[in-house]
């Protein structure tokens, strides 16, 4: 289906799912908006690894033209890149930033 567009909110659905399962983000304090494709990530996350983690989950669904990440970090738990766990990114496109 070459012309085939998902709807904004079948696109919203999907990346809350995807967002809300990740056990490494706190989505308490986090909106999700949708408009032709463009997700809106806002409002506020612990730390920098969040903000980022949300963002490539966002982009790694189908349908997502671009990610605009509003998210703001709290710093109340900066995490050492000890404990990161790279693995939880599997199907997450990795972007330079």
């Amino acid at each position: 289906m070459r012309d085939f567009e998902r709807s904004d909110e079948r696109i919203r659905e999907e990346v809350c799912s995807r967002i809300c399962e990740h056990p490494a983000v706190d989505t308490s304090e986090m909106r999700v908006m949708v408009e032709h494709g463009e997700v809106t990530l806002e409002g506020s996350v612990d730390d920098r690894f969040e903000k980022r983690l949300a963002e490539d989950l966002a982009a790694s669904v189908p349908g997502v033209q671009d990610v605009h990440n509003r998210l703001r970090t709290n710093g109340h738990h900066e995490r050492a890149s000890a404990e990161i766990d790279t693995t939880e990114l599997k199907g997450a496109p990795t972007q330079a930033t």
